[in-house]
């Protein structure tokens, strides 16, 4: 198949889009299949580069944010492109590229396949709700009329799509980690002995996330506060963050009276894998979530997870990796000094299972292997209603 993605931005500071995208194109492109990228051009993160040359990366200039990246470069690319691609898949909502990929992707004539991304969460849609609103009746309600399909990475992101109304078909499809790369086992034990220099012999604690409210970094700088000055273990944050949020997180370490905290900017490549491997847990408290992909990064290196029931992870509760709780202080609080408190023996057993369960679930070859049936699907439905007509 030659199968198009489009996506507005894969840039240095862009979040979790950035691994499942590319690690998806990446995936696809190992099965034989022609992949290309096309994606604003700037800053792009290394994953993408690191496509080339197995994937064709187009980049084209967008326009600002605050007029919805409105670029008629990135319109024309995606129809040109489009006429030699058998289907495309978009990623995202609410942006120009967005409405360009759907639009040029039905003058071409080719089947389109939409991944929102979280982007139709109740969470999401509050901020900026009344410029959503109006996008929505305008814009987004019609085009998603026009998808073949509707890729979603878990039931309750199914449920956010289906609460709009949409009534396109939808494929449950996770993201995929690609356990024979970076997260093949010799790579993992390489990096859990370059170990994390900051941690000075204490358990670590790990947030790896953009710093934005929706991750819940309030809820944890406020819990850590909360755990005795003693406790032998040190919060590294990790991640990067716009100027407003980024000053608000150095004030409060600053101030905070728990345990050591620190943050250590945005980390990628080896210096990722080593924190991912050799934390004690990550904690990624947020308030929404389509997926959460340093979860399953999380677990492929080994290391459990504390995160909330506003994420797709329940399922960590049942494999015995990790902790589920409510969006709450009090709640986030106890469970870090429980997960604290896990001996080095119980631990070790946890790992054994978070890599189990991704091994299961969670792996690229699975997730690839989903997508290429559906691709599949949505060609021979276009197919064979063209043929009918």
């Amino acid at each position: 198949m030659r199968i198009l993605h489009t996506v507005a931005g894969l840039w240095t500071s862009t979040g979790g889009p950035v691994a499942s995208v590319t690690s998806l194109c990446a995936g696809l492109a190992s099965h034989g299949h022609e992949v290309t990228l096309l994606t604003g051009s700037g800053p792009l993160h290394p994953s993408v580069l690191a496509l080339r040359p197995n994937v064709r990366v187009r980049t084209e200039r967008l326009g600002a944010y605050r007029i919805a990246n409105w670029s008629s470069s990135f319109r024309a690319a995606c129809l040109e492109e489009a006429r030699h691609a058998d289907l495309v898949h978009d990623h995202g909502v609410w942006l120009h590229t967005d409405w360009s990929s759907v639009i040029m992707a039905g003058r071409a004539g080719r089947p389109v396949v939409r991944s929102p991304r979280g982007m139709l969460s109740p969470w999401a849609l509050r901020r900026s709700r009344i410029l959503k609103g109006i996008l929505w009746s305008l814009v987004e309600r019609r085009l998603f009329a026009r998808s073949s399909l509707v890729h979603v990475t878990s039931v309750s992101e199914e449920r956010d799509v289906r609460r709009l109304g949409v009534a396109a078909r939808t494929v449950v499809i996770p993201n995929g980690i690609d356990l024979g790369g970076e997260y093949a086992p010799p790579h993992i034990v390489k990096a859990r002995a370059d170990g994390i220099p900051e941690a000075g012999g204490q358990r670590v604690v790990l947030f790896l996330s953009r710093i934005h409210p929706v991750k819940g970094i309030d809820l944890l700088c406020r819990a850590w506060a909360e755990l005795p000055t003693d406790t032998q273990a040190v919060l590294l944050i990790a991640g990067p963050g716009e100027d407003g949020d980024l000053r608000e997180l150095r004030h409060w370490l600053a101030t905070q009276p728990g345990p050591p905290a620190r943050y250590i900017g945005p980390v990628s490549g080896s210096r990722k894998l080593a924190l991912l491997s050799s934390a004690w847990l990550l904690a990624l408290p947020s308030h929404s979530e389509n997926y959460g992909m340093v979860i399953a990064e999380s677990l492929a290196c080994g290391t459990p997870v504390l995160t909330t029931t506003e994420m797709p992870w329940a399922e960590v509760v049942a494999a015995g990796c990790g902790w589920v709780i409510a969006p709450y202080v009090k709640a986030l609080a106890q469970t870090l000094r429980e997960a604290l408190r896990v001996t080095s023996d119980e631990h070790e057993v946890m790992r054994i299972k978070a890599r189990l369960l991704v091994d299961r679930s969670h792996s690229l070859e699975n997730t690839v292997a989903l997508m290429e049936q559906s691709y599949q699907d949505v060609i021979s439905r276009r197919r064979d209603a063209t043929e009918n007509a």
